[in-house]
């Protein structure tokens, strides 16, 4: 598979839209039949460069369609990538199959944490949310995934209903209003499913923090503590892979 210049310009694009830094990109190739470091591909930090670095290896190692298959398997929500497929298939029937199996991987496609949290204390919760990428788990952040100009209700819903599990944060700010909405709504969807709702204690929260009554009585993560480590605590809470090996 070739591609003009234009659909590299368009690809590269899309990749970098929906993929925002090297160590999102760095979960993507391990973690698809890629299967190669990223470092042996490219070299340097500007995301743009190495984006475009990614698609001459994959298409010099005839993987592009590995490639386009795994960023929308992990990102079916981006608009970028899905009018780039969609434009493939219509230029292109030969591809028509190969878009079909793309939709019904996206139409299936979950993230392992929806990340509740006051919107004051989102640096603090985008900071965990990239250590999470590193660790191969994949997160929910609003302004991640959250398209401008389009209503951001449905898609809160749809995450509420297919997420796997929810990490609810607590900063100096308490709970924001439309964090109480979220969290109630995933105590009533995850109690169904028997999904895990984890109360995270960021490290500016208070030494007595407010939390619902029926969100209290789960296991919290301290960030506010080493001990024990938190990162690890929220991984285990998400994965459900005990650390300790019990």
């Amino acid at each position: 598979m070739k591609l003009s210049g234009r659909e590299i310009k368009e690809l590269r694009s899309a990749l970098t839209d929906a993929f925002r830094s090297q160590a999102k990109l760095k979960i993507l190739i391990r973690e698809s039949e890629l299967d190669i470091n990223i470092e042996e591909i490219v070299f340097g930090e500007n995301l743009n460069d190495v984006v475009f670095e990614i698609i001459n290896w994959a298409e010099e190692h005839n993987k592009l369609n590995i490639l386009i298959n795994a960023a929308f398997e992990e990102n079916p929500d981006n608009a970028k990538l899905k009018a780039f497929v969609q434009k493939r298939q219509n230029s292109n029937p030969s591809t028509s199959q190969e878009a079909v199996e793309i939709d019904q991987i996206a139409s299936q496609s979950q993230f392992d944490v929806f990340l509740c949290h006051n919107s004051q204390d989102k640096p603090q919760v985008q900071e965990i949310a990239n250590q999470l990428l590193e660790l191969g788990i994949r997160p929910w952040l609003d302004e991640w995934q959250l398209r401008p100009g389009f209503p951001w209700q449905p898609e809160l819903e749809r995450q509420v209903q297919t997420n796997k599990s929810a990490a609810v944060f607590v900063g100096s700010n308490g709970l924001g209003p439309w964090q109480k909405q979220e969290i109630e709504a995933f105590m009533r969807e995850f109690v169904g499913r028997r999904c895990p709702v984890i109360p995270v204690l960021l490290s500016t929260a208070p030494n007595k923090p407010e939390l619902p009554v029926f969100l209290s009585s789960n296991m919290w993560v301290d960030f506010r503590q080493s001990q024990p480590e938190p990162m690890r605590q929220l991984v285990w809470g998400i994965t459900g892979k005990n650390p300790n090996g019990n």
